[in-house]
């Protein structure tokens, strides 16, 4: 959610400032769900080599280009569905609540000194 953040800060300068939690919730779950998406992939290999025996011990590239050459490319998006929704609500919820604690739990520790 880090690059997320970024984003939200250049553009709240830029004139569209993102107040509500809503906003910092649909931002967490955005880069959450892209961010582990992108990955997919690689656990659609890694998956396969810690389940197939003739998986174990190739390389990720090798076992990529295996996964295409027998199974087609979009076997390589396995789990890809359940991987956006689940990390999308993870990070909605994690990013979300973060925004909205954060500010209290600051103010907080200041007066425990």
């Amino acid at each position: 959610a880090a690059p997320c953040r970024s984003i939200v800060a250049r553009r709240s300068r830029g004139g569209v400032a993102m107040t509500g939690g809503w906003q910092y919730a649909l931002a967490g779950g955005v880069c959450a769900a892209v961010s582990h998406g992108i990955a997919c992939p690689v656990d659609v290999v890694k998956t396969r080599q810690q389940t197939v025996p003739s998986y174990s011990g190739i390389q990720l590239h090798e076992g990529l280009a295996r996964v295409v050459r027998e199974e087609g490319a979009s076997a390589l998006l396995t789990g890809l569905k359940p991987t956006l929704l689940g990390y999308g609500i993870e990070g909605a919820l994690k990013f979300g609540a973060y925004e909205r604690v954060k500010a209290p739990l600051a103010a907080l520790l200041v007066r425990l000194g």
